[in-house]
């Protein structure tokens, strides 16, 4: 807001000089002019008051703007700080569970084997009653 208000006094400073000028090319008497100058010097010392002005708002809203800059890119710093851990927390945990994986496969597949053995071990059981049974039955004959 004040911005807009320093754009719109410079021209308003601005306008009474050039209409001063034009006044004094057509009158062009000396004691007008030293009344003239003595206008002119007060107009532009105001001109130069408002440019100091205008120039400590711009230096404030700069100094503002950068301590904002810095408020955010420090939490977004933190931001991404924070990130950083839960991707590092999020890593571990998909390790973990990759390694549960391998030891489930790892369980599954020496089931399987064991449960291999046991049905091999049926089958030679099975196999050395049947045998024997013929050989009982070979005795008898």
């Amino acid at each position: 807001m004040r911005s807009k208000q320093c754009l719109i006094q410079i021209p308003q400073i601005l306008e009474p000089l050039y209409h001063q000028n034009i006044l004094d090319d057509i009158q062009n008497s000396p004691s007008k002019r030293k009344s003239s100058d003595f206008f002119k010097k007060v107009q532009v010392s105001q001109i130069q008051t408002s440019i100091y002005d205008n120039l400590e708002y711009i230096a404030q809203e700069i100094q503002n703007i950068q301590k904002s800059i810095f408020k955010y890119g420090k939490k977004i710093l933190i931001m991404d700080g924070l990130l950083c851990e839960h991707e590092k927390e999020i890593r571990q945990i998909i390790n973990q569970q990759e390694i549960q994986k391998a030891q489930v496969t790892k369980i599954a597949q020496q089931r399987i084997q064991a449960q291999i053995l046991i049905e091999k071990k049926k089958r030679s059981y099975f196999d050395d009653y049947l045998s024997s049974d013929e050989d009982d039955l070979q005795l008898y004959k």
